[in-house]
């Protein structure tokens, strides 16, 4: 916390151990995180926000990004750190609406590209995403991460058109050569062997995955362990599938991305009741994305269940009062200005970035 303060050579491994209470949820922490998050600090806000989808943490986070995109409109970096927690929200309409607007000032710009990709995926707007890990891999070559997320991409996306287990398999094996001890690139090796059929690889890649993670992290742990049943259960081995996703439960019973994997899992299973069970209780710990509900054919034998139907509703008006809340922010910032500067627009600060030659102009963006 001192480092955190006062910055300096500690600042970064502070960073690091403070974003760690947050992501590993680790019970103790939530009082010492709120008492640090007073001072405002976002390196601890965002560990308190990741804690669980914090709200008063998020607010927070989300009012200073917006000031700052607001008051700086032409400053690239600001509207993509705005874009980035938008998008960690879930909020993934919102988030490419800003990213499409970097690209089409900075089109060359690879960090926006990136996370524009990923973005449309989560979407479900495959073919954009599609394209623009295409133009990523024109602009910038190959590396560990590009390899990683194209070949999750390929190994997740939920339409068969865009689920292509053979490239995601060779990207998934270079990404690991290049970045072997990676538990996020070695889990993706893992996933796309088991879209390929490959079940035994896949389970020897998921373990070594899981045995990556810090053994404090519980939530990264219990996530792993429902890919794991997964592949048990396509081996085969239901009831050992079985017992790996109840242990991943009790690991991190209130970790909103583990309940949702546990809820696929057991919709696939045939366990109705704990797949619908486990949904709202991922949506009460703060998940919001029905597209991946809508979109995913582990849920295909739900879609006339009412606790399932129920669940989807809820998701998407979650949704939508995340979405109130940012443009109820963004209009009480933008009244702020008015009230301080009258009728003048935030002023426009010069971008090297937005400099970049805009002859391919907007290559990607759909109208």
């Amino acid at each position: 916390a001192r480092a955190i303060e006062q910055g300096g050579d500690l600042y970064r491994s502070a960073a690091d151990a403070v974003n760690s209470l947050g992501s590993w949820q680790s019970p103790e922490a939530e009082e010492l995180l709120r008492e640090m998050s007073r001072d405002g600090d976002e390196t601890v806000l965002w560990a308190l926000y990741q804690y669980r989808y914090d709200e008063e943490a998020f607010r927070a986070l989300l009012r200073g990004r917006l000031a700052d995109h607001l008051g700086r409109p032409a400053q690239i970096e600001a509207e993509l750190r705005l874009a980035t927690l938008l998008s960690n929200r879930g909020l993934s309409a919102l988030a490419i609406k800003h990213l499409e607007s970097v690209l089409r000032r900075s089109p060359n710009h690879a960090q926006a590209l990136d996370r524009l990709a990923s973005a449309y995926g989560e979407a479900g707007r495959y073919a954009e995403s599609d394209a623009a890990y295409a133009r990523l891999e024109a602009l910038e070559g190959v590396n560990a991460t590009y390899l990683n997320n194209r070949a999750w991409f390929y190994c997740t996306a939920f339409d068969k058109e865009y689920l292509r287990p053979e490239p995601s398999l060779t990207m998934a094996q270079r990404a690991v050569a290049l970045s072997p001890h990676s538990t996020y690139i070695v889990d993706t090796l893992g996933w796309a062997n088991h879209v390929s059929g490959k079940y035994a690889e896949a389970l020897k890649h998921l373990r070594r995955a899981q045995d990556l993670k810090e053994g404090a992290d519980l939530p990264g742990i219990a996530w792993e362990r429902t890919r794991v049943a997964r592949t048990l259960a396509a081996m085969g081995k239901k009831d050992e599938a079985l017992a790996e996703t109840a242990r991943a439960l009790e690991e991190a019973p209130r970790d909103a991305r583990t309940l949702v994997e546990a809820a696929g899992f057991y919709a696939a299973a045939g366990e109705r009741d704990r797949s619908v069970d486990c949904l709202h209780k991922a949506i009460d710990a703060g998940w919001l994305q029905p597209a991946e509900l809508e979109l995913n054919p582990e849920f295909a034998a739900l879609r006339q269940d009412q606790g399932y139907q129920y669940a989807v509703e809820r998701a998407r008006r979650a949704c939508a009062r995340m979405e109130r809340i940012v443009a109820e922010l963004e209009a009480a910032l933008l009244k702020e200005h008015k009230l301080k500067h009258g009728d003048a627009p935030p002023v426009e600060e010069e971008d090297e970035e937005a400099q970049e030659d805009q002859e391919i102009g907007d290559w990607l963006i759909a109208e």
